[in-house]
C-alpha cells in the first residue's frame, strides 16, 4: 500500500508540481468526510427508526381497538400504521445503506483517497 502511494504522490508531483502533497491531503480530508457525514446520517436515520416503530404499535392499537367498537371508524388508525411501518422500514434501509460504506471511509481514509486516485 505505501509502495501505492508513493507512485500516485510521485504522479501527482509530476502532475501538480509542488502542490502535490497539498492535492493528496484534500482527498484524505474529502474522504473522511465523506465518512463522517454518511456515518452520522445513517445513524440518525437509525436512531429515529424505534420512534416509528412506537408510533406504528401505537396507531395499530388504536384500530385494533377501533375495530372492536361497533359503529366506529378505523380506516384513520390504519392508515396511520401502514405509513409510519412503512416510513420505519425505508428509514432502516436508508440507514444502513448510509452507514455501511461510509464508515469504512472514516476509518481509513487514505485507502479511499487512493481508490480514488486510481479511478476504482
Amino acid at each position: 500500500m505505501e509502495e501505492q502511494i508513493a507512485a500516485i504522490l510521485d504522479l501527482l508531483t509530476q502532475r501538480f508540481g509542488g502542490l502535490a502533497t497539498e492535492v493528496w491531503s484534500i482527498y484524505v480530508r474529502q474522504k473522511l468526510i465523506e465518512g463522517v457525514l454518511g456515518t452520522v446520517s445513517g445513524a440518525g436515520m437509525l436512531l429515529s427508526v424505534p420512534l416509528f416503530v412506537w408510533l406504528t404499535v401505537r396507531y395499530g392499537k388504536k384500530a385494533d381497538k377501533a375495530g372492536r367498537d361497533e359503529g366506529r371508524d378505523d380506516s384513520g388508525e390504519v392508515i396511520l400504521c401502514i405509513a409510519f411501518g412503512a416510513v420505519a422500514i425505508i428509514l432502516l434501509v436508508a440507514g444502513m445503506l448510509l452507514v455501511t460504506p461510509a464508515v469504512p471511509k472514516m476509518l481509513n481514509p487514505a485507502y479511499y483517497a487512493l481508490q480514488s486516485l486510481l479511478g476504482r
